[in-house]
This record gives C-alpha cells, sequence and structure tokens, in this order.
C-alpha cells in the first residue's frame, strides 16, 4: 500500500504477523524485542550501514536512527511487529530495493542466530535502564504483565526486562525469527507523492482527511517464484558495495559494572601552570561522586549538563547513580568574532566531524552514552554524559578524532548531508542569518576553507580545560587528566623560556579555589545541540518500548 503524506520525509514499513504460542513466556523473555535490538544494532555491517551505503537513508549527521522496529499493536497472544525505515530524499522509487535487502537480513538472522553477546547485551542495559532512568512503570506495562504474570516478584519489574538466561533468550529469539522468514510482510510506503512508486493505476482511493491525500495499491515486490526472489534478495546483498548483512559484534562501550568507584576521584582544580590571563594554560575540574545542588547553585548559567551526575535524595540518604559527564572546554575568541563566512566554514567542518563519528557514537549511544560538539562564545566544547565506566575513554576518542579530522572530499555523499543540515540551521541562536549570501556561502564552501578555518581556531587557542563529573575512580580521571594533556600540549601556548620540546610539570600547588574553577564553567554546561537518538530516547530500549502508552504504539 503507498499513502501520499505531503511535506514529510518518505517512510517504508515492513509488517509482520507474530502469533504467540505461550504469553507468559514471550512477556518474560520478549523475543520481538530483542530481534529489534540486533536488526537495528548500529555497526559496520548492520542493516542501517547496508542502507546508507546504497544511499537509501540519510546519514547519521540527518537522521539518526533511520531504522527503528516496534510492536503497532499487540494481545496476549498476537502482535503486530513492524520495521520502520526513513528513506533518502529521492529514494522513494528504490522502496523495492530497500525492503528486499531488509527480507534478506530478516532471513540471514534466522540463518546465523542471535549472537548471545547482543542478548547479554540487552539485558545488561534494560536492567540498567530500569534501576537508573528513574522512570516508574506504567499503568499500562503493569496491567499488561499482572494478566500474565504467575509469580509477584516479577510482576512489576518484568515489563521492562528480558527475564532468563542469554541463552534462553537467543533461543526464544531465534524461533521467533522464523516467522518473519515463513510469512511475507505487509509493506506500506508512505510519500509526498505515490504516483511514480509503481502502484496499481487503477487502485487510488478517494481522498482522505488532511494529512493523508490519497491510497493506492503498490505492485507486488517481485512477480516472481520463490526460488527467483531469493535470488534478487541475494543480488542486493552481495552486489554493488560488497557488503553484506552480519549479527553485531559485542559492543565495545557495554560497561562491564555499574558499581561505584573503590577510589572516587577527589574534588580538585589546578593548572599546568597558572598565567594571568583567565582561560589560559591547562585547568582541570572534578566533582567527586555526584554533585550536590548547593555547588551547582554557586554557578552562573545553564547547568543541564550535569544533570545526570547531580546527587537524588532516596529517603534520608544520597544516592550515588553510575553516571558521570566530561566534558573539554577549547578556550579561544575565534567562535565569538568570527564573520558569517568563517562560522559557516567551522559549522559544515563539525557536521562533517560529527559524521566520522557517527557509527562509534551510535555505538556508545546504544550503551548509554551522549555525544557532543559546539562552538561556543569562549571556543569549543567537547562533552560526553552517561554509564560513568566509558565515559571518560570515549571523551578522549571523541578529542583525538576532533584533533585530527579533516573535511571529506566536495563531490562526497557527507558533505552533501553536512550542507543540507547547515542549511537548515541557518537562523536559529548561535547560527548565522537565512540571508542569500549565506546560504551561497553554505553551498558553495569547499573542503580546503572548511581546514583553513579550524587551523585558524586551533591557532588561536589560549587554553583549555577538564571537566569530570559524577562516578569516576581517581586512578581514570588522573589518567584521562593526563591523557587529554597530553593531547593538546601542542596547541595551548607556553610560558617564555621553554623550550618547545618542554612539557611543564603537572602540579597542584598553587591550586585555584572551587569558586574559580566553576567559574570557568559557567554558561558552559548546556545541554547538547546534537545528541544521538539511541541514548535520548528511552523509547528506543527494546523492552521499555512495550509501554505502548508512551512509546506511540497503536
Amino acid at each position: 500500500m503507498a499513502l501520499q503524506r505531503p511535506g514529510r520525509r518518505a517512510l517504508l514499513t515492513l509488517t509482520w504477523e507474530v502469533i504467540t504460542a505461550d504469553a507468559t513466556a514471550e512477556a518474560r523473555t520478549k523475543p520481538m524485542d530483542l530481534l529489534g535490538h540486533v536488526l537495528t544494532e548500529p555497526h559496520a555491517h548492520s542493516l542501517t550501514a547496508l542502507l546508507r551505503a546504497r544511499s537509501l537513508v540519510p546519514l547519521a549527521v540527518e537522521l539518526e536512527p533511520a531504522l527503528t522496529a516496534k510492536a503497532v499493536a499487540r494481545a496476549d497472544s498476537w502482535q503486530l511487529w513492524q520495521l520502520e525505515v526513513t528513506l533518502a530524499e529521492g529514494a522513494e522509487g528504490r522502496w523495492r530495493e530497500a525492503a528486499a535487502l531488509i527480507i534478506a537480513a530478516a532471513e540471514q538472522l534466522m540463518r546465523r542466530g542471535v549472537p548471545l553477546s547482543a542478548a547479554l547485551e540487552a539485558q545488561t542495559m534494560t536492567i540498567a535502564a530500569g534501576q537508573w532512568a528513574a522512570r516508574p512503570p506504567t499503568a499500562l506495562e503493569l496491567a499488561s504483565d499482572l494478566q500474565v504474570e504467575p509469580q509477584a516478584a516479577l510482576s512489576v519489574v518484568a515489563p521492562r526486562l528480558f527475564v532468563g538466561e542469554p541463552s534462553e533468550l537467543r533461543r526464544s529469539a531465534q524461533q521467533a525469527a522464523a516467522q518473519l522468514v515463513e510469512k511475507s510482510p505487509v509493506i506500506t510506503l508512505w510519500s509526498s507523492d505515490v504516483a511514480a512508486l509503481g502502484v496499481n493505476r487503477g487502485s487510488f482511493s478517494p481522498p482522505l482527511p488532511w494529512p493523508l491525500d490519497r491510497v493506492a495499491q503498490l505492485v507486488p515486490l517481485v512477480a516472481l517464484g520463490p526460488q527467483q526472489l531469493q535470488q534478487a534478495q541475494q543480488a542486493v546483498l552481495f552486489g554493488g558495495s560488497g557488503l553484506e548483512w552480519r549479527p553485531p559484534p559485542p559492543n565495545a562501550y557495554l560497561p562491564t559494572s555499574f558499581e561505584p568507584p573503590a577510589a572516587p576521584m577527589v574534588q580538585v582544580g589546578y593548572r599546568l601552570d597558572m598565567p594571568e590571563v583567565h582561560g589560559s594554560g591547562f585547568g582541570r575540574l572534578q566533582l567527586p561522586g555526584c554533585v550536590e545542588r548547593r555547588t551547582l547553585a554557586r554557578m552562573a548559567g545553564s547547568r543541564a549538563a550535569l544533570a545526570d551526575a547531580m546527587c537524588l535524595p532516596t529517603s534520608a540518604l544520597v544516592a550515588q547513580r553510575p553516571l558521570a559527564v566530561a566534558a573539554v572546554q577549547l578556550f579561544s575568541s575565534r567562535p565569538a568574532a568570527a564573520s558569517s563566512r568563517a562560522a559557516i566554514q567551522g559549522e559544515l567542518w563539525r557536521l562533517t566531524l560529527l559524521q566520522a563519528v557517527s557509527q562509534q557514537a551510535a555505538a556508545a549511544a546504544r550503551a548509554g552514552l551522549k555525544c557532543d560538539v559546539t562552538y561556543n562564545a569562549r571556543g569549543m566544547r567537547l562533552l560526553v554524559s552517561g554509564y560513568a565506566q566509558r565515559a571518560p575513554h570515549f571523551l578522549l576518542l571523541l578529542l583525538q578524532q576532533t584533533l585530527r579530522h579533516v573535511p571529506p572530499s566536495a563531490t562526497s555523499s557527507e558533505l552533501a548531508a553536512a550542507r543540507r543540515v547547515g542549511m537548515a540551521g541557518l537562523g536559529r541562536a548561535g547560527k548565522p542569518a537565512r540571508t542569500l549570501e549565506n546560504l551561497a556561502d553554505m553551498s558553495r564552501t569547499t573542503p580546503a576553507q572548511m581546514q583553513q578555518e579550524i587551523e585558524r581556531f586551533f591557532a588561536s587557542m589560549t587554553g583549555a580545560s577538564l571537566l569530570l563529573a559524577g562516578a569516576v575512580g581517581q586512578d581514570t580521571a588522573d589518567s584521562i587528566s593526563e591523557a587529554v594533556s597530553m593531547e593538546l600540549k601542542a596547541l595551548l601556548p607556553r610560558p617564555s623560556g621553554d623550550h618547545p620540546s618542554a612539557m611543564p610539570p603537572i602540579h597542584v600547588e598553587p591550586a585555584i579555589s572551587l569558586e574559580d574553577a566553576l567559574e570557568e564553567w559557567a554558561g558552559l554546561l548546556y545541554k547538547p545541540v546534537f545528541a544521538n537518538g539511541l541514548a535520548q530516547n528511552a523509547c528506543l530500549d527494546p523492552a521499555i518500548a512495550r509501554a505502548l502508552d508512551q512509546c506511540g504504539g497503536i
């Protein structure tokens, strides 16, 4: 079926009817949610990567995630399960290719099996989300599970968790995958114009109320026999780019522990040298454990970025969550004084950087880490927040890629996507005005100009500061601080008389006060401008998404 929906991105959905033999076992193991987790997991050979390699879905800097899985209707022993793909601009006519690729990936999943690591990952992250997300069960979750769950101990937690051993979860999902292969999905394509999609010309319905317009029957996916259909799907999988779908490997960003550190970091604030100029040299601020509200009250400006590391009062105690915030601020006056043309060049460079790190950022997001790179009035900020075990190391990786990033070629799809996002952002807060001149600059800026602008930014740096807050160990804090200072030492101005190759020793005296250290970060701890939806939206959690009243289900 094709539905005309003017003014929106084209959307392709494949929907399967799934029958459940044991409602209690299904409510505990959630096989379709685990299948959705595997098929949407970001990695080098993921289904999303294959769709993007063929330009069927937008790049990550434009839209993330482009592929989602959910149940759109559910009863005790029956559900409609759907894969939803947002198509790239101009790719509506290639919907058969995208659908064939999805069906072929589902078949390969049945043959290869659900990885044990994927079952463990989904189970681990939902347990953590249920414990630390501070979101109580919904009425629908409780009502649904009380109907089918005979054990009182599981009646409240089972809707949000994968209950059972990972091997049992894997086996249940494998059995459910067989149903996807045995049945043909219902394919629906939402597009701004259905006339050119391969529709049955005599099947148009009368006009529908806004925002829908017309409904038409699509010509079948392929008018071929089963053997020819299989050959076509194999050609889609292995032809062209040479990529093939593979099950996701273990996620390197998945925490191995959510326990607070045995030796938490201490509260410090110091510099590598103590120049008179504010924002010079290298500074470090550590706020140990969870950050108290009275500490944040001393800061001016937004403090939203520290929300994950704030203390939550529980009864008479203070709960320390296994969350952290790690940020690096690069001080420079260039962004505040930049012309519109220079700002556009810098913004395009930033967008291509976000695209370059998108695959790693997506994997980290599935493990609960949000990241951001933005300009501000005092320079550039890199920020990572989420589960504490991996957050500081991911910040170091993000800093390394930022310092070494080179814009893609002028004819690349990555730069074209950055231009589209940049044009859409003109006129917003903190961005150049949406004028004809700025639109022209956005469309004709070259990679060489972008690289020259970012080199001018790095050359204008006067200092840098590292912020760590939350459940980070002292050893980790010290090692990350030293690693960050080593990465930045070539960019920071040296005191007069120093040899170019000399590295100023780290010392604690003279230390700056906590008030001075907090003042250095005043106004810089705003919410991320860009954050991967996989880490932002609780409805994308494979078990939490079963709360259909909150997550858009029918």
